[in-house]
């Protein structure tokens, strides 16, 4: 379905039961990321919660309108909870998905009841970290490509996806790359460079949430692959240590993504947090 706030068509799904506990989910990659591996990893839990899926503004299968800023972002997500009468919500966000998502506890603590955050951190990504751990892992890539993807320069859709597949070996757990299977997932991604290099150029920069983490009252689970190759487990730890009531539980045999290599076990760690929780 489609839910028009703040003047923008978003692309939306919303199971569960109607007056359950709501999970809404903030999906990372800026121009490059949608909402459905949100889904599948939180899918399962509509048996029990009401969750609540999008494609944000400028992404994915959502309108192209506006400006795609951190407090944007945090407002439709906000205008979405209020048209659909979440209540307070469980947020989660993954990788920069998880930065808009501290945004978002830290804009609207009053709107929250927890907070689940997966292979992200308080501080954005350098560049040279990254650099550094492709020519760990031996990959030969096209430098100029690789930056402009990672300044926010890109010059089209095609030119991101391409710069992506040079790299895109890196996400999943070592020894599981299927370059085949890697490929179709690829060219099934949603590319919005200009959205993209905004949220570079723009959201990131000089964006550095550690100072205020301990304004963050809300129950929270960290959950991170032991392989995370764009925000390794020291990021978490982080959060972890500046959280005051986090947990953080380590993914072994998993990358960037875990609540997509190992569903199952996400699922049941979110179900475990959540009930310790009262939730």
């Amino acid at each position: 379905m489609y839910l028009r706030v703040n003047g923008c068509n978003h692309f939306l799904e919303d199971t569960g039961p109607k007056g359950a506990q709501a999970i809404l989910t903030l999906h990372g990659g800026g121009g490059m990321g949608d909402s459905r591996a949100k889904r599948q990893a939180f899918g399962p839990l509509d048996d029990k919660y009401r969750v609540v899926t999008f494609d944000a503004r400028g992404c994915g299968r959502s309108e192209e309108v506006g400006t795609p800023s951190y407090e944007q972002w945090c407002a439709d997500a906000e205008a979405i909870r209020q048209e659909l009468g979440l209540g307070k919500v469980i947020v989660a966000g993954g990788s920069s998905g998880g930065f808009l998502a501290l945004e978002y506890v830290l804009r609207y603590p009053d709107s929250c009841s927890a907070l689940i955050l997966r292979g992200t951190g308080a501080v954005t990504t350098d560049n040279e970290d990254l650099k550094r751990r492709v020519r760990e892992a031996g990959l030969q890539v096209d430098w100029d490509a690789f930056d402009r993807y990672w300044t926010g320069h890109a010059l089209s859709d095609e030119d991101m996806r391409e710069a992506l597949w040079q790299f895109y070996s890196l996400y999943p757990a070592k020894g599981t790359w299927d370059p085949v299977e890697g490929r179709k997932k690829l060219d099934d991604l949603y590319f919005h460079h200009k959205a993209h290099n905004y949220t570079i150029q723009v959201n990131w920069k000089d964006w550095d949430l550690r100072p205020r983490l301990g304004e963050i009252k809300v129950p929270t689970l960290i959950v991170v692959g032991e392989q995370d190759w764009v925000k390794p487990i020291e990021n978490s730890i982080v959060l972890r240590d500046g959280i005051p009531n986090s947990r953080l539980v380590v993914f072994e045999g998993c990358g960037h993504g875990p609540h997509t290599e190992n569903t199952p076990k996400f699922v049941a760690t979110v179900r475990d947090f959540l009930a310790g929780n009262g939730l």
